[in-house]
C-alpha cells in the first residue's frame, strides 16, 4: 500500500491502521525517545546557563517520552489486540472474547486523555522554543534538537489524529456491530 498525504485512512481496516500506527509512529517514538532525551540533556548542560528555557524543554521532553512509553505499551498490549479481535469476530462470525475493561470506550477514553495531555505538553514546548526557532548563538546540536523536536511533534500529532479520529471511531463501530 502506498501512503501519501491524500490517503483516506478511513478506508483502511482497523488491523491495517494499527499496523501503520505501529510501524510509522510507535517505532518512531521508540527510536527517537532515547536520542532526544540524550540530545536535550546535552544541549541543556552546555547552554542551560545562558538559555534558561532549556531546563523546561528538558523537563517536558523527559515527561513526554515517559508518558508515551507507558501509553504505547497499553495500546499494544490491551487496546490494539482487542480491536483486532473485534475485527476478526466481525469478519468470521466468531465469538468475541471477554475484555478486561468492559466497553471499548473505556480504554479509548483513557487513551484520548493521554493524547490531550501530550498535545498540551507539545503546545507548551512549541511556545517556549518560539516554534522551534533556535537562537542566533545555537550550536549544531542545539539546532538539531529543535529540528528533531519539531519533527517529533508533527509525527505525534499525526499519530494522535489517526487514533482519535479514525481508529477509535472504527473500534466503537466494530463493537456495536459485533454486539448486535
Amino acid at each position: 500500500m502506498t501512503l501519501n498525504n491524500k490517503t483516506d485512512f478511513t478506508l483502511l481496516q482497523s488491523s491495517a491502521l494499527i499496523e501503520l500506527i505501529l510501524t510509522e509512529h510507535h517505532a518512531y517514538v521508540r527510536k527517537e525517545s532515547p536520542e532526544l532525551i540524550a540530545l536535550v540533556e546535552k544541549v541543556n548542560r552546555v547552554h542551560g546557563n545562558t538559555h534558561s528555557e532549556l531546563n523546561e524543554v528538558a523537563s517536558i521532553v523527559n515527561l513526554i517520552m515517559a508518558d508515551m512509553d507507558v501509553h504505547q505499551m497499553k495500546e499494544e498490549r490491551i487496546l490494539f489486540p482487542y480491536i483486532e479481535a473485534m475485527e476478526s469476530a466481525q469478519n468470521t462470525g466468531a465469538t468475541l472474547p471477554q475484555s478486561c475493561f468492559g466497553n471499548v470506550q473505556n480504554p479509548i477514553n483513557a487513551m484520548e486523555h493521554d493524547h490531550d495531555e501530550v498535545q498540551s505538553l507539545l503546545a507548551r514546548l512549541e511556545e517556549i522554543t518560539d516554534k522551534y526557532t533556535a537562537p542566533a548563538d545555537a550550536c549544531t546540536s542545539y539546532k538539531s534538537l529543535y529540528q528533531r523536536l519539531e519533527a517529533f511533534q508533527k509525527n505525534t500529532l499525526r499519530h494522535i489524529h489517526l487514533e482519535n479520529d479514525v481508529l477509535f471511531k472504527q473500534a466503537i463501530k466494530l463493537q456495536q456491530c459485533v454486539n448486535e
